[in-house]
């Protein structure tokens, strides 16, 4: 599930207003009364000019229209502004965009009011909007709360179409949104206006995609040279994690997956700043012992970095969805040769896995002393209902069977 707090059984109060003899306090009725006060705390920060106005000037330059404009704005900020930790929607500590500037650093908060500020001095319009986090659930449109919201995006209109950005992502592509902020709807603020609109950001094929050549090694071990693409919002989430971190313990943490013995020689990095392009990781290993010899027999699994291990779903019954974050699929392919005192004995079979949006195929192909491994995988769709719980827990166990598969092999 995305979040438990949308199963709960609620009682919400709304209160409008306290009067006594002191005191006559009036509160937020519908979301034009929330707007307005968010904007008051806003519109200092967004109609800012000055440096802002200066800056807009010369970052687009060269920009022939406003979604010209606008890419240059937002690739300004995301790139050139640091982003710092979360300090609220509405704080005494939220800097002005002058500061964020100054400083080259400002919380996604204070990065999204830079860039409204500066497509606003580009002669962009650009508005403020509330947004309620994946993980703390979804938005009641009929409890009129500014609490329920805990970020902020900025929402441009280029000819007929509004475009989401969250500059506070270093990593994201223009109009796409991490999937923690991509959600169904937020409150869109012009002014003193509120409304609660949908947010619909462009398709994007998300995918990881590997290639891998291997040799075994007649002591049993295995040598390999793997080069991963992830493309999509998996290049988003990889890169943020790579970001100002230890490379080489990110890749021995997805290696030993495979296996706890492995040794990386060395990787390469690609693409790591072409937010629009796949990124690339280049990575030689090696794994000791994975070759378990019985007598005259040998067999192994092959080292797929994709494979699956264990069930997700453990319980036999479910009485939630089960949400993902984005559809998506992966490609693997390894090409193992054997040395020459080892030959085939038995292949395992193909095996297939697949319900509706889902599918699962792994193929073996053999040609002289080499051995090759397609494993492909696809979810098509983001939501799967209790109904279908039990034959999403049945294909995913046929997927960790297939991957537990051996090859045999015989001593010649």
């Amino acid at each position: 599930m995305t979040a438990k707090q949308d199963y709960y059984a609620q009682v919400l109060f709304q209160l409008m207003g306290y009067k006594d003899q002191y005191t006559n306090l009036t509160f937020a009725k519908q979301w034009d009364d929330v707007a307005e006060r968010i904007w008051n705390t806003y519109k200092d920060y967004i109609s800012q000019d000055g440096t802002t106005e200066a800056l807009a000037a010369e970052q687009t330059t060269d920009a022939a229209s406003d979604e010209a404009k606008a890419r240059a704005l937002y690739d300004y900020v995301r790139r050139t502004i640091k982003t710092t930790g979360h300090v609220g929607l509405v704080s005494d500590d939220l800097p002005k965009p002058e500061d964020v500037l100054e400083q080259k650093e400002g919380s996604a908060v204070a990065k999204n009011l830079l860039l409204i500020n500066l497509l606003n001095q580009a002669g962009v319009d650009a508005y403020p909007m509330l947004i309620r986090t994946r993980s703390n659930g979804k938005i009641n449109i009929d409890w009129v709360q500014t609490q329920q919201f805990n970020r902020l995006i900025t929402v441009v209109k280029l000819s007929d179409r509004r475009w989401f950005l969250n500059p506070g992502s270093p990593y994201c592509p223009f109009g796409q949104l991490t999937p923690a902020y991509n959600v169904d709807n937020g409150l869109l603020i012009k002014e003193s206006a509120g409304k609660i609109i949908n947010i619909k950001t462009p398709d994007m094929k998300n995918k990881i995609a590997i290639e891998t050549d291997a040799q075994l090694r007649n002591d049993g071990g295995i040598v390999c040279q793997s080069t991963i693409e992830f493309i999509g919002m998996h290049a988003v989430e990889e890169r943020s994690r790579m970001h100002n971190g230890d490379i080489l313990a990110y890749l021995e943490d997805h290696l030993q997956e495979v296996s706890e013995n492995v040794t990386i020689d060395s990787f390469h990095i690609s693409q790591m700043d072409s937010i629009h392009k796949p990124l690339v990781v280049q990575v030689q290993y090696q794994i000791p012992d994975i070759v378990e010899q019985t007598g005259p027999v040998a067999f192994f699994e092959a080292p797929l970095l994709l494979k699956m291990s264990k069930n997700p779903f453990v319980r036999e019954k479910r009485k939630f969805a089960v949400d993902y974050e984005f559809a998506r699929s992966s490609s693997e392919v390894i090409n193992i040769t054997l040395p020459d005192a080892m030959s085939l004995s038995e292949k395992p079979t193909k095996s297939i896995a697949r319900m509706k949006d889902l599918r699962f195929v792994k193929i073996y192909f053999i040609s002289d002393n080499e051995i090759e491994v397609r494993r492909t995988f696809r979810l098509g769709r983001t939501r799967f209902l209790p109904a279908h719980y039990s034959k999403l827990r049945q294909t995913f166990e046929k997927i960790v069977q297939s991957d537990q598969d051996k090859i045999v092999l015989s001593n010649l």
